[in-house]
């Protein structure tokens, strides 16, 4: 008997773009991938919700009193990312600016509690990826 997980669709990588499969219900999008200020550690969300925040089960957490255990989430609309805050105590800075919801591009910087974030890919990638993808399976 085959596994389950065997017609399943793996990432595609095209240069240095990666494209996640189309799912039923869930519209295509470019991994957000940010970057930690000043280490440069890079973290890359492949799913288009993420719970940031201090809770156990938050899907990305930030294990630091100056973070809500529910702050922030990042979300994709209509192939753009968004920053969501969720009623923090200290409030969610996009480029220095306190907001409830915004959308962000490349080279933004995110402020959650003491963590510090610069956008390096998201929607753009996106746009600029798939009419790659187009070209290659048209020529």
């Amino acid at each position: 008997m085959a596994s389950p997980h065997t017609n399943r669709k793996m990432p595609t990588i095209l240069g240095d773009f990666r494209f996640l499969p189309s799912l039923p219900g869930i519209e295509k999008f470019a991994p957000l991938i940010l970057e930690l200020i000043p280490s440069g550690i890079l973290m890359e969300f492949l799913s288009p919700k993420v719970l940031v925040g201090r809770h156990s089960k938050a899907d990305f957490r930030l294990p630091s009193p100056s973070v809500s255990r529910h702050q922030c989430l990042f979300l994709v609309k209509n192939g753009e990312w968004f920053v969501c805050d969720l009623g923090s105590k200290n409030g969610t800075y996009l480029n220095g600016n306190k907001v409830d919801v915004s959308r962000f591009e490349v080279d933004a910087k995110l402020e959650i509690g003491e963590f510090h974030f610069k956008v390096k890919s998201c929607q753009a990638a996106a746009q600029i990826g798939e009419m790659v993808q187009n070209l290659r399976l048209a020529g």
